[in-house]
């Protein structure tokens, strides 16, 4: 994975082209060129992620497209969720329900956060399975 950094928008569309990501973190307001601006340019070549401390901005960037909208300060948990989720090609709200014990993660979706992660299948099957072993014994003791 590559990560590129921006001053301001018009930087942040200038990087876009160069380096072609696959997800795109914007800020609402940035200098020289708007967060909605630059992300209007990249259009549908990219997903959209809004870090920004403006709610009011949030019903208007779904509408053009935002993957999500995270406001500042940032639950890095999120954060790493929602890379997670795009790295592994998984909806993010699906992998929330599978953190948060309201789904059990199936084969395939182990083996795709594996990948992911670069990590043996195996490894992530062992520690999913110490995981839900843990979870079931706190129920078991309630």
């Amino acid at each position: 994975m590559r990560l590129a950094e921006a001053d301001n928008g018009a930087d942040a569309v200038a990087r876009f082209e160069q380096f072609a990501p696959d997800l795109v973190f914007l800020d609402i307001k940035i200098p020289v060129l708007g967060g909605i601006e630059a992300a209007r340019l990249i259009g549908d070549r990219a997903l959209v992620v809004f870090v920004t401390a403006y709610d009011e901005f949030a019903v208007d960037v779904f509408r053009r497209g935002s993957i999500d909208y995270l406001l500042k300060p940032i639950d890095a948990e999120r954060l790493a969720q929602e890379a997670l989720a795009h790295l592994a090609g998984i909806e993010r709200s699906h992998m929330g329900k599978i953190e948060r014990g309201e789904h059990m993660p199936t084969l395939v979706l182990i083996l795709k956060i594996a990948r992911a992660l670069g990590r043996s299948s195996g490894e992530l099957m062992l520690e999913t399975e110490a995981r839900l072993s843990a979870i079931w014994n706190q129920s078991s003791d309630a």
